[in-house]
């Protein structure tokens, strides 16, 4: 029986740079750190494993619908039956931070802004996703939404 967490830690190539020289990432024991481009589908492929969990944290508000639909879609690939997706960030009309980060994501981003539940809802169920969950996080001011793959 195979115990304990196994973690990847997926995103570009200078972002794994930093956090493995400034936090020391590289060594710690059961944590993987994948150089890749999570906009592009071919990131799916980098993987061998399917995985229990994924957790997205402050990734949804840069990127446009389409992209974030897409991303949802990949994630699914790489999930087992019954696994959890976690997406942090701010939903609109939930947090009140949404329309004013909104407007910085306009203007420091190509396509970026804030979604509603119901903007997350479709992607995730376009993805094969459902028990759809949006909690209110204490003292963030963000929300976690949550939902399990069917398939």
């Amino acid at each position: 029986m195979n115990r304990g967490l196994k973690a990847v830690l997926l995103d570009t190539p200078e972002t794994i740079d930093y956090v493995s020289s400034e936090f020391g990432l590289a060594d710690i024991r059961n944590l993987t750190l994948k150089k890749a481009d999570f906009t592009e589908d071919e990131f799916v492929n980098e993987f061998e494993e399917m995985f229990d969990i994924v957790f997205m944290g402050n990734i949804t508000h840069i990127y446009s619908e389409d992209v974030n639909r897409n991303l949802l879609m990949w994630v699914g690939r790489l999930l087992n039956k019954g696994g959890m997706v976690a997406i942090e960030d701010f939903v609109r009309a939930r947090s009140p931070y949404a329309d004013m980060f909104a407007v910085n994501m306009l203007a420091n981003t190509q396509s970026g802004g804030t979604w509603t539940e119901e903007q997350y809802g479709k992607w995730l169920i376009d993805a094969g996703f459902s028990n759809i969950e949006v909690i209110d996080l204490a003292d963030k001011e963000k929300q976690l939404i949550t939902a399990f793959l069917e398939k």
